[in-house]
């Protein structure tokens, strides 16, 4: 990742789970949303307290977008897709185009 933005690790997150399978509660294998999102921030550049902040400022993007107080609740939903995860990782990208953290 060139750009350490909210927008690029949220899409970069899509990417991972379109591409290695949604780790539900319910279902198994691939990788969980906090694992993707996770993944992505651990090889930004910058200090360790830039990639928390980073962090925080991804699963705050996606707590908006998704209008839950914590993205769990709505990952419990037992009708909950993949193809909504990534979605919702994408669509919550969109607002953050082009602001770095």
């Amino acid at each position: 990742m060139t750009a350490a933005t909210v927008s690029a690790v949220l899409t970069s997150a899509a990417n991972r789970i379109e591409n290695s399978g949604w780790a539900s509660h319910y279902q198994q294998p691939g990788v969980t949303l906090s694992g993707a999102i996770a993944l992505e921030v651990r090889d930004a550049p910058g200090s360790n307290a830039h990639r928390a902040a980073l962090l925080t400022a991804a699963f705050a993007a996606l707590e908006r977008h998704i209008g839950a107080a914590c993205p769990s609740d709505w990952l419990r939903d037992p009708d909950r897709t993949q193809a909504e995860v990534v979605a919702a990782l994408r669509e919550a990208a969109e607002p953050e185009e082009g602001r770095s953290l």
